[in-house]
């Protein structure tokens, strides 16, 4: 494999400009005592467990997830439970013969449906013009359903 730069290998270490002065006197670093501070530090690198620690992490993440499936399901089934769940009528209205039983018929009415529903609750008839999601909207504000 021929390198990038042809026959020159790259520098990792840039040199000091032209004419730059030279790097002050001061202190150097004792690489004796530098030795030994690593030497002194490295057995603590021991105590760190990686492996062990990102797989107590990965346990936490997957109780996580499954408490997220369990609370995903709950509501799934109080969102079904609620559509699902038999329209109470207010008592004394005649009610056309086909009509919604539960709040997912009633959200799939079509608008002469909703006109015959609108009429048996016995209000005033609704705009001709006015689109069938207002009139079911309008249906289920009258029976206090909030969807």
């Amino acid at each position: 494999m021929a390198a990038p730069f042809g026959n020159v290998v790259p520098l990792l270490a840039a040199f000091p400009p032209v004419g730059a002065p030279p790097l002050p006197a001061g202190p150097q670093p004792n690489w004796a005592n530098l030795a030994g501070e690593v030497a002194q530090e490295a057995p603590l690198l021991a105590n760190f467990n990686i492996g062990a620690q990102l797989q107590a992490i990965l346990g936490q993440l997957n109780v996580l997830n499954g408490n997220i499936n369990v609370l995903a399901n709950h509501l799934d089934t109080q969102v079904k439970d609620f559509l699902t769940a038999p329209i109470l009528y207010p008592p004394g209205i005649v009610l056309p013969p086909v009509r919604p039983m539960n709040k997912t018929e009633l959200l799939k009415i079509t608008g002469p449906q909703a006109d015959l529903l609108w009429a048996a609750f016995g209000l005033q008839p609704m705009p001709p013009a006015m689109p069938v999601g207002q009139q079911i909207a309008c249906c289920l504000d009258y029976l206090g359903i909030s969807v």
